[in-house]
């Protein structure tokens, strides 16, 4: 059985990701509110989608200027939220993702199925994370912007370069 440990804002410090590239995949219920409270800390982000996404014209009316196509982004990231249905994780994955990664990239998924269940082939040199809001988009967005939080549960799947804790949290 794992270990738990809770974590608080205390033991966490934006210094692993402070100059990285995040880019988040999605701008649905949770890609929203991820990508806007990232913004408003100051965070580097990119939006990833495709060309046809409805969710395009959400994310330009937010502020956002730099929504690239998935590959684009994969590229340019040096974390990568992946933040779609799992029933699309897959193919999305495996057209626009999986031969685009470079080494040391860190992908974090909100929900673990994909990963667990091996619906996705992931290269070893990587990290791979989970940060799974206990909460809708809504609530994670309404919590933020009160200046509290909502709970998360974090796992590890791949530490790569023995920083994927710091980066998740």
């Amino acid at each position: 059985m794992s270990k738990i440990k809770v974590y608080k804002d205390s033991d966490i410090s934006k210094n692993s990701i402070i100059n990285k590239t995040i880019g988040i995949i999605g701008y649905g219920n949770q890609g929203r509110a991820q990508c806007l409270n990232l913004k408003d800390s100051k965070l580097n982000i990119i939006i990833g989608l495709r060309p046809s996404s409805k969710s395009r014209k959400i994310a330009e009316q937010d502020g956002f200027k730099n929504i690239l196509d998935i590959e684009t982004l994969v590229i340019k990231s040096d974390i990568i939220c992946i933040l779609i249905p799992d029933e699309k994780i897959p193919e999305v994955f495996s057209k626009h993702i999986e031969n685009k990664l470079i080494k040391g990239q860190t992908l974090i998924f909100a929900h673990g199925y994909c990963v667990y269940y091996k619906k996705i082939k992931i290269p070893n040199f990587v990290n791979v994370g989970l940060v799974a809001p206990s909460g809708s988009g809504k609530m994670v967005r309404d919590k933020f912007l009160k200046g509290s939080g909502v709970p998360n549960l974090i796992a590890i799947n791949q530490d790569y370069t023995q920083s994927t804790l710091d980066i998740i949290l």
